[in-house]
């Protein structure tokens, strides 16, 4: 939590939640922390830079309607387009995004 405050200092706590998968020698607390912020230019870089850097696995980026969603995590990002066309133009616009593996995974 300090490197998040520390890169999105801004950043307030919304919510925490007791993540249990059954396994009593296996909780997990996970807080929920919501900013604002530009996405021009390199202001996501640092809250990015946690991500592939393991620091923090849980960020999701997405404007106040939601309209889409970007969460990056190690190794890559899954986008949620509001249609497929939009998908396509993301797709296209950005073809370093996409793995190189034949089938984009």
């Amino acid at each position: 939590m300090a490197e998040l405050q520390r890169v999105d200092p801004h950043a307030w706590h919304w919510e925490s939640w007791l993540s249990d998968d059954d396994d009593p020698d296996d909780l997990v607390y996970e807080h929920v922390h919501v900013g604002s912020r530009s996405r021009g230019g390199s202001s996501l870089n640092p809250l990015l830079r946690l991500v592939a850097d393991d620091v923090s696995i849980a960020v999701t980026l997405a404007p106040p309607d939601l309209r889409w969603v970007f969460r990056p995590y190690p190794g890559g990002v899954d986008v949620f387009a509001p249609s497929t066309a939009e998908h396509d133009c993301l797709k296209a616009a950005h073809p370093d995004w996409l793995s190189a593996h034949p089938r984009g995974l």
